[in-house]
This record gives C-alpha cells, structure tokens and sequence, in this order.
C-alpha cells in the first residue's frame, strides 16, 4: 500500500471537518509549487477534489488555509523560548485542542471567531511564538506531510482531530497574544530609537545658552535638549507658565480648562522631555511616546496620566506637593513682589536621615498585626504560587470568605479579625466564582447576606498594576469601601506591557500597585516555571516562580505544589511551603475536597514522616509476601517429593529431591517438622544400614509403624 492511499483517510477526515486543503510539492510548504498563484482559491474540502489531488500527486504535502475559510488558526512555536511561553499558557488555560509536531515545532488547532477578525493580522511572530491568523491568505502544512528534514508532520498522541474538537482560543491566550505583539512593537521600536540616538549622537550639540520662550515653541527642541540637564520636567512646565491642578491635571498657557490636556513625556538616553503637541517634535520622539503610553492602555486624552505612570508613583507625588507648596508660596507673596519679577521655584525637600535609634522602642514591642494567625500579617504583600492545578484560587476564595467572616481559613488557620475584602479573578466569571464562595459560606453555615458590607467580587475589569489610571482606581475603591485586603488573581492578567523578564519593570509594576493599595494588604496569585510544574512531592520555590523580581516584591508567601497528579475526581493532594519576614514559616499538607469543600490540614515533617514509616511498612510488607510466596514454593515441592513416598527418607534425599532453595528449605523443612506434617522414624538406607532420621508424611505413618520394615528395624 503506498504513502498516498495511507494518507487518504487523515486527509478526507480534514476535509470532512470544511478544512480548505491543498496538495504542496513532497518535503515543502509553499502552496505555489504544485497550484501556482492564486492557490488559495483553488483550496477544497471537496473529496472528490482531494481524490483527484491524490491520484494526479501521489506523495505530496498538505496545506491547509487559515482563517475564515476553514474557520481555523495555528499557533505555533519556533524556539524553546516561545514553546514554554505557550505550553505554560496552555496548563494555565487548561485547554485541550489537535496539536501536531513539525520539524521540531508544535502546532496547535484553534477556532477562528469574531476577535480575530477585528483586531488580528495574517501571521504574527514574537519571542518564538508564531500565530497565523490568515486575516490575509496564510496556510499551514499539516499531517501526513513530510518536512524537508525527513521528519513526518504527526498528530500529538490523543490530541487528532478525530479524538479532541478544535477548541475556541481562550480569553487568556488572546491577551497572550495582543501582550507580545505591544511587547514585540516596543522592542522592535526601542531599537529603532537607539539607531537614531546613535546617529543624532554625533551631531554637533546645540549651545548651552539657548533659552526657552514663554507660550514660543520654535525653540523648545534645541533648548530643552541642553536645558534637560538642569531643569526636572515640572521645572520646564511652570518656566512655561503651565499650571498645575488638583486633580492633577495639567494646562498649558492659551488653552481653556476643556483642552488640558496636551502633555507629552519623553524617554531618551536616559532623559525626560515634556512638550505640548503644538510643539514641532521630532517624529522619532513623538511617534516612540505614543506608542508607549498607547501601548500600557492610555488614550491621546489621557497623557498626563501616561506620564505619570511612566515616572512613577512615588515621584509623581513629590512632584505634585512640591508645585503646590511653590503655587500657594506665590499665591501668598505676589503683592510683595514688583510685577514681572520672576519667582524661584521651591526645592523638592527630601531626607534620608531617618530616626534616632532610641527611638525605636516603641517599634521593637510591637506585635505583628495577623491577617491569618501566624501565618500572614496585613502589612506586607503576600503571593500566592502554584503549580499546575494547585487550587490557588480555590484557597484564595476561602481565604476570601474567611477574612470577611472571622472565620478559620481552610477550617484550620485562626483569622483574628474580621476585615474587608475585595477579591479581583481574572480566571472565573460571577457564576463560577458565585458557586465557590457558597461553598465556602455553606460549610461555615453562613449564608452570602452574611458577608455583606466584608466581601466585594470584581470577575470582569483587571487593573493593570503600572497603569496609573488603575492605580489611582483601586486607590478610591478603598477610601470608598474601606477595604482592608485586596487579592489580585492571577498576577499574569495585570502585567499588560509588562516585561516579565526585567527585574525592575516587574519590579517597579508591583511595588506601586501595592503602594495604590496601601494601607491594605495586597495578595497575588502567580504560577511556577514549566520545569517545576509537573514536580510532585515538595512544595516549588520562590526562585520556581516564573517572570523577575517577584519575591523580591513581596514579603510572605504561600507556595502549593501537589502529592499527586490530579485524577479529575474533585480530590487534591497538596503540598505547601509558607513563610515571611516576621519569621513565619512552616509546611503542611491539604487534603482538598473540592466538592464538598472540606480540608484536611497536617504538619509536613509529620505527614512525610508517616508516608516514610508507611513506605517502610509497605517495603516490609512486600518482602513477608515474598518470602511467604517463596516458602510457599518450598512446601510445595517438599509435599511434591514426599507424597506417595510411604517409607522415610533422610533429609539430603528430600531436599534433592524437591530441588528447593536451601535457606527456604531448611526454614519450610523445620516448619513442617513443628506442625507434624512430617514425622521423624527409623530405617534402614539402600546399603541396609540403620539410620535413626528418616521422614515421611504423617498421613503414611501408621501404615508405617504396623509394617514387618518397622519391626526389622528395631
């Protein structure tokens, strides 16, 4: 039978899902080979097509095409980097769709629908990840082909079309998607930028005394190059005449309250510039500033905000209350002062010489406040990290109901004060998120009206952490309702932008998110590494977790691995590791029923050491088996030679006879001496001499002993 008519049946089976397929000449994977121009137009899910395509083709390759003609995408890796990004993407999601290998990559079938044709592209490659939309004619080689290495294109085991339906892209993945092409657009931009700083580097440099033009802006770029140096960016905004508002909002000079907004930060070689956009501005500058502020969610309108995120929470503060105290400094002296005089802006006042050491005693006698009894305290962020079905969110909406309600966490974990919660998913809606918390209710016999006024749900927005719009949000939902802990689930949905591999860009993210949260306490979800995700038996660690600078920016942890691989029977077997800087620490084991929503709590050393002193008992076990099955043997064989045998035998002739290992041999033999199977008599051996130890079965023995051999003997 040949390779055609064996890839008949995988081929007509694609056809019959409406995949469009086209032949492809054999070990390629341009359509054009075989079709020439305009291949995807001749693309058929017809069989009799595909029939003739076989016949006229014999061994070729097979293509499908992407997009809305066969209502399908492939997303692919081409790296090791961009196969742990989507592999961990996929245990996340916990999706199952075809897959298939190629080469040495991974292709994985998805459903094409409404988001992809709004806002995709034909094929997008960013950090080894590969998504072929098809928006414009794109198609994929499938299996039975054959790539040019000689390796055959095969569907993962399980994972055939025939065996597991093209799922939908989940909702996680596509803003994998849209995050590594901002990502990918940043990087690609940031390199641009660094080959015009490079060639504007060696320009000669523009005089020092040029000066800027109150409400001019023919001089803004040469001046503020050099000026930049000496002036922060609030400084080049007030010599300007812009003023400076409390809702933080700037204005610039000719523009009424209604066109404020008109700020635009820069980055470059390591300096801030601020223009209006009625600047002339080189096209490199502004084009990388709008790309970075719409790239983290603003909007044109919301670039004083942009700008703020950019530098920061904490110096934008000091920015603001520096303005302010030189403004009401001016507002109070300007009838002392001679018109036009010019006024000098008040230094941003700052110290680092802390306190007096014999000041700290108040500090060293006070107790930790707990938010779990020995476990968290309410004033340093606390992560949460998992591995793969490690029922982090889970545990969160437990702890979540127990906060709320003064309640024990997981039944267990004493909760000293009953304290308001906002508990943010981005991995459950309302109804899935509804039906775990009146679990949680129920087995504490409370009832959701309970926790009114304590536990508030967000399972539709995300903040973004360094957004500063989202910052200030979550900033006034606490002032509002007074929440005392905020839990962010998972970290991964906040980071939009975020380039996880910086230390101080994930760094910077979480440390100004927590500081919009404060005084509340903030609590992360977050994932493990693809190498430690699949590990049973220890909980991970912090170095486990995935992305930069995240233990660095939180000071207690809970971190779950798993016993067990997880059987889909609602049990879990879980394996913790805790500890913070107030010297917190520890390990336990839980035993989760996810459907009836009971745990079952243990110390870790006391958990290992029963399932060492079981494994134990089991090895014990299996060796008294053994040695009861290889005894067993041995009588066997014992019984086998000494049956029919009516007359002793000495004890040599028995054991040669059985052929039995002798250490079990002597051990059964003495045995069954004890039991009287076998019973000890005289007689006389082969050369008729006498022997005293002769042995025979206790059942032949009065036959024996009534007989002339007996009598002989004696």
């Amino acid at each position: 039978m040949s390779t055609a008519e064996v890839a008949t049946p995988e081929i007509q089976l694609m056809a019959s899902l409406d995949w469009q397929l086209m032949p492809i000449a054999a070990k390629q994977k341009n359509p054009g080979t075989l079709l020439g121009t305009g291949w995807q137009d001749q693309a058929s899910n017809d069989p009799a097509q595909i029939e003739r395509w076989i016949e006229q083709h014999g061994q070729c390759n097979w293509g499908v095409l992407l997009g809305e003609a066969s209502g399908i995408i492939d997303v692919e890796d081409d790296s090791p980097e961009g196969r742990n990004i989507l592999e961990t993407a996929m245990e996340t999601c916990a999706v199952q769709t075809p897959c298939y290998t190629s080469g040495k990559s991974i292709h994985r079938i998805f459903q094409h629908d409404e988001r992809m044709a709004e806002d995709s592209c034909s094929v997008m490659q960013a950090f080894g990840t590969e998504w072929r939309f098809g928006k414009t004619p794109a198609q994929s080689v499938v299996p039975p082909s054959v790539h040019e290495s000689g390796k055959r294109y095969q569907w993962l085991p399980g994972l055939s079309p025939d065996e597991v339906e093209v799922a939908r892209l989940p909702d996680a993945m596509w803003q994998l998607f849209l995050d590594l092409r901002i990502l990918d657009g940043k990087r690609k931009a940031e390199e641009r930028e660094k080959k015009r700083s490079q060639t504007k580097s060696e320009k000669k440099p523009v005089a020092a005394s040029m000066q800027l033009r109150i409400g001019g802006h023919t001089t803004h770029v040469p001046a503020a190059e050099e000026l930049i140096e000496m002036y922060p960016w609030e400084k080049l905004l007030t010599d300007q005449g812009w003023q400076a508002f409390e809702d933080d909002d700037w204005t610039r000079p000719g523009n009424d309250w209604s066109n404020a907004r008109s700020a635009t930060l820069l980055h470059s070689d390591n300096r801030l510039h601020v223009w209006t956009n009625a600047a002339p501005i080189d096209e490199g500058h502004y084009s990388k500033w709008r790309f970075w502020y719409q790239s983290h969610g603003f909007n044109d309108h919301e670039q004083i905000d942009a700008a703020k995120a950019f530098l920061g929470d904490e110096r934008t503060r000091q920015i603001d209350a520096a303005f302010r105290r030189e403004h009401k400094l001016k507002d109070s002296t300007a009838a002392e002062q001679p018109t036009g005089q010019q006024q000098a802006s008040a230094p941003i006042i700052r110290s680092f010489a802390g306190i007096d050491a014999s000041e700290l005693t108040s500090y060293a006698s006070q107790e930790p406040d707990w938010l779990v009894q020995d476990v968290f305290t309410i004033d340093e962020p606390l992560l949460v990290g998992a591995r793969s079905k490690g029922c982090k969110t889970l545990q969160l909406t437990d702890m979540a109901v127990a906060v709320a309600s003064g309640t024990p966490w997981m039944n267990i974990f004493d909760v000293p004060k009953r304290r308001k919660v906002l508990f943010i998913t981005g991995e459950a809606n309302y109804r899935r998120i509804a039906k775990h918390i009146e679990k949680a209710c129920k087995v504490r016999g409370l009832e959701f009206g309970d926790l009114k006024g304590y536990l508030r749900i967000e399972a539709v927005e995300f903040p973004c952490l360094p957004r500063i719009a989202d910052q200030n949000a979550i900033r006034k939902d606490i002032e509002t309702h007074g929440f005392e802990v905020v839990i962010a689930d998972p970290l991964y949905r906040g980071l939009s932008g975020v380039d996880s591999a910086r230390l101080g860009e994930m760094g910077d993210a979480i440390k100004s998110f927590q500081a919009a949260c404060a005084p509340a306490c903030m609590v992360l979800s977050h994932h493990v590494v693809k190498s430690a995700a699949r590990e049973y038996g220890t909980p991970p660690q912090l170095e486990d977790m995935t992305g930069a600078g995240i233990a660095e920016s939180c000071g207690q942890w809970w971190l779950v691995g798993r016993n067990e691989p997880y059987a889909w029977d609602w049990k879990h077997d879980l394996c913790i590791q805790f500890g913070g800087r107030e010297g917190q620490g520890g390990g336990r084991r839980i035993l989760f029923n996810e459907h009836d929503w009971t745990f079952q709590v243990d110390h870790w050393h006391e958990y290992t050491e029963q399932a060492q002193a079981d494994e134990q008992q089991r090895r014990d076990d299996a060796r008294r088996e053994a040695d009861e099955q290889k005894r067993g043997r041995a009588r066997a064989l014992i019984l086998k030679a000494v049956r029919n045998v009516k007359t002793p035998q000495s004890k040599n002739a028995i054991e040669q006879a059985a052929g039995a290992v002798q250490a079990d041999f002597r051990f059964v033999f003495a045995e069954m001496l004890r039991e009287q199977v076998l019973i000890q008599r005289p007689y006389r051996d082969a050369l008729n001499r006498l022997q005293a130890a002769g042995y025979l079965l206790n059942e032949y023995v009065a036959e024996y002993d009534k007989s002339e051999m007996l009598v002989d003997v004696r």
